[in-house]
């Protein structure tokens, strides 16, 4: 189970769902297990609703909440909850992983898929994975030439986008400070980064990252997209010193 619409939210009707498939009996085995993904997506609705089912739950079933920011559940969902923390893989153990997998992958892809995917095996494993960071960058561009129309599919994609941003900015602050290309998450990508870091101060690489992470937290009011995409756009021309002309 997991967001679904161009809300990208957790509705009440779907947990209700869950409720009734919970109360069948499995096909096979003697526990039922539930899976909720994005657990933080789900609405003020579905919350409370959510609420009844950890409050009394069908005999033998596991539910088993995901979510990257636990703090945005509510606090009585938490407090029923136990707590499992799952931290990322080593770079290194990342890339050795990935190239006994697929013998086709030299080190320096495997290296490159291990930092795109911070540690997430599943995701270093995404045949899309690159495609995706590439289509971030040039969303990016895009934004520093002339803005077009309907550049997002989704909320889904703008939050995907804005993920990608802010590693992108976190790389541009790395160069800046250190002139090392092997820190970067993007290492292939070296030479554009470079060229932004050369034109943008620290003061606003951060400021800029800062403004990323509140807009990301805050497209579950379901932002406008032109508009949210027109004022990025401005806050990248504003950091890397370009004007409309």
């Amino acid at each position: 189970l997991g967001p679904e619409g161009d809300g990208g939210q957790i509705t009440v009707s779907a947990i209700r769902q869950l409720e009734e498939s919970l109360s069948y009996k499995p096909f096979e085995g003697e526990w039922k297990i539930a899976i909720i993904d994005n657990a933080d997506r789900l609405n003020r609705s579905a919350a409370n609703a959510f609420l009844q089912t950890l409050e009394e739950p069908s005999q033998k079933s596991i539910l088993i909440l995901i979510s990257s920011r636990p703090d945005m559940l509510l606090t009585t969902i938490r407090s029923r909850c136990q707590r499992i923390n799952f931290t990322p893989l080593p770079i290194d153990t990342m890339s050795r992983l990935l190239q006994e997998k697929h013998a086709e992958f030299d080190h320096e892809h495997a290296s490159l898929l291990s930092t795109l995917s911070g540690g997430r095996l599943g995701y270093a494993l995404n045949e899309n994975l690159v495609t995706q960071r590439d289509w971030s960058f040039d969303i990016f561009n895009q934004m520093l030439g002339t803005p077009e129309d309907n550049i997002w599919e989704d909320r889904n994609a703008m939050e995907e986008w804005f993920e990608w941003g802010q590693l992108l900015l976190r790389d541009i602050a790395v160069f800046k400070t250190t002139g090392r290309a092997d820190l970067l998450i993007n290492r292939d990508k070296k030479d554009e980064i470079k060229k932004m870091s050369d034109v943008s101060e620290l003061k606003g690489i951060l400021k800029l990252s800062r403004e990323f992470y509140t807009i990301k937290e805050r497209l579950h009011f379901n932002l406008n997209k032109q508009l949210t995409f027109n004022y990025t756009s401005l806050l990248l021309k504003e950091m890397l010193g370009k004007k409309d002309h």
